[in-house]
Parts: C-alpha cells; structure tokens; sequence
C-alpha cells in the first residue's frame, strides 16, 4: 500500500514553534499527566491558561474523554484495585465508578450524541474485548468475542460503527471496523507494523490512527473505506489524534526530538503545527471539550 507523506516534514523546536493565539474564550481540552507525581486527569485552556487538576489520589487516573454536551468526563483508574472506567463533572466532582467489574476495563469514549459509553474490558477472558453501556453503568454489554485483543474503540459520527485497534501481537495490531452492534467485524488496514487508536473525523470521512509504519510513532489518515493511507505531517512523534468538533483542527500529544510529550495542535493535512501553550511535559491522550462549540 503507497503511502504519501506531505510535502514537507520540518524541524519544529518546541521552543519556537507557533502557539495557539491568546483568548478569552478558547476551547478546552482534558488530558493526563504524570507532572505532579503520578498520573492526574487536568483540563487547560488552547491558549494555555486555567490550566486545574481535576483528580488527586495515589491511584493512576487517565485517558479522559468528554461528554458530547461538555458537562462530564470518562477515564480509567485503578484506585479500587483493577482499573474500571469512572465519570466526573468538568471540575472534577461527584467521581462514580460506572463498570465496578472483577476485571480491567479500560478506553472508553463516547457515542456522539451520548446515548451511550463504549470500552474495554477483560473481565469475561484473557483477550479484551468491546462492551458499551449507558451513561449512568446500565446494560453492560459485550460487543466483541474474538480470539484476539480488540481495544481503543471510537464510534462513528452517525453512532453506526464503532472503530478498533485489533490483533494478538501488538506490534501488529490493525485498524478494524465494526457495525454497533458487534456485527460484522472487519480489518480496515493491512499494514506490517502497529496500528491503533483510531478516531473518525466530524464528517466520518478520514479516519485516523498512530503507526510506527516509519519507525517513530507517527498519525496517519485513512479515507473511511481504508484506502488512501497517507502520514500526516509530523517531524518527531505525534499520536491521540483528537478531532475538533467542527473537523477544522487535530490536537495530539507530540514531541520534536527528545523533549517530553507535549499538547499540539495541526490542521487536517498534517501542516500549522502549533504547540499549546502551558501544558507541561508529559501531557498525554487529549479531548476537546464539546462545549464551546455548543455555544
């Protein structure tokens, strides 16, 4: 499979790169982060500013995703043992554990129009597989029964299919698409490297994912029927691509050499990377917060 790069790749020294412009009204973005001791959900401002922890125990709490109206968060902690997917408000109160499972349940993210939460879990075996539930916890349901690990879902614009990282190995994991009922699971990508964390663009028709298809652990784009794979502009390593609401940018974890990673932002191609600022080094899987476009 052809893949095609942009037409140029350069050197971003995170100290002279663009930021995202000051304003009193940007958007927000969740992410985690190790910068105080141990992993910590925080949400920041793309301008930099408002920057708050929103949890604070021993435990590791992660990989936060916004609800589609803006007013709650998923993640994953293992502050009750095993890791189970809880929610919070956006200032970090009233935390719920939702799954409460004997075993790890992990990845979890939203439908669109917030009918219901997808994840993963072990609990029924040694492969994870996806379930969905209700916002609330209900009707856990298991989507997948494979003989191999299917992870990251992401479920498409129109709440129709749901994305995943699949395989036995890892290191050779693919892009795989399914209807949202569990039916009729098939690979997207046939790549000789790893492939994972996929995520649908606003208008369902790109789907991206992170590859170490050149080595470093790049984002590359897909057109929804798997074709036209091509890399998107990166200098360094970028992966958690995390789409704005309106399809006009991309906000990702980067880094350009040996630094930490760290919040960017770029446009659809791959170009305008822009580091955001104030986020300290070692911020991890974004999410938009919904909300400011709901304004």
């Amino acid at each position: 499979m052809a893949v095609s790069l942009c037409a140029c790749r350069p050197s971003i020294d995170p100290d002279l790169a663009a930021e995202v412009a000051p304003s009193q009204s940007a958007p927000t973005a969740a992410y985690f982060s190790e910068v105080d001791g141990n992993p910590e959900i925080y949400t920041i401002r793309l301008d930099g500013t408002g920057r708050r922890r929103l949890t604070d125990n021993p435990a590791e709490d992660s990989y936060p995703s916004f609800s589609p109206d803006g007013s709650r968060l998923i993640f994953e902690s293992d502050r009750d043992g095993d890791f189970d997917i809880y929610m919070m408000n956006t200032d970090g109160s009233d935390q719920v554990n939702l799954t409460n499972s004997d075993g790890n349940d992990l990845s979890s993210s939203w439908a669109p129009d917030g009918s219901f939460i997808v994840f993963v879990s072990f609990r029924d075996g040694e492969t994870s597989e996806v379930y969905r539930m209700d916002p609330d916890g209900a009707n856990q349901i298991r989507l997948t029964n494979n003989d191999f690990d299917d992870e990251a879902p992401h479920v498409s614009p129109d709440g129709r299919h749901i994305l995943t990282e699949s395989g036995r190995i890892r290191e050779k994991r693919q892009i795989h698409v399914m209807n949202a009922n569990g039916s009729d699971h098939r690979p997207l990508t046939d790549i000789d490297a790893y492939c994972g964390y996929p995520t649908w663009s606003p208008d369902a028709t790109t789907i991206t994912f992170d590859s170490d298809l050149d080595g470093d652990l790049a984002i590359f784009a897909i057109d929804r029927d798997g074709d036209n794979l091509r890399r998107l502009c990166t200098s360094g390593s970028a992966s958690f691509a995390n789409w704005a609401p309106d399809g006009s940018t991309i906000l990702f974890t980067g880094t350009t050499g040996d630094d930490d990673p760290r919040l960017w932002t770029m446009k659809p191609d791959g170009s305008d990377w822009r580091v955001v600022p104030g986020t300290p080094e070692g911020a991890i899987a974004p999410s938009w917060n919904p909300a400011h476009w709901l304004k």
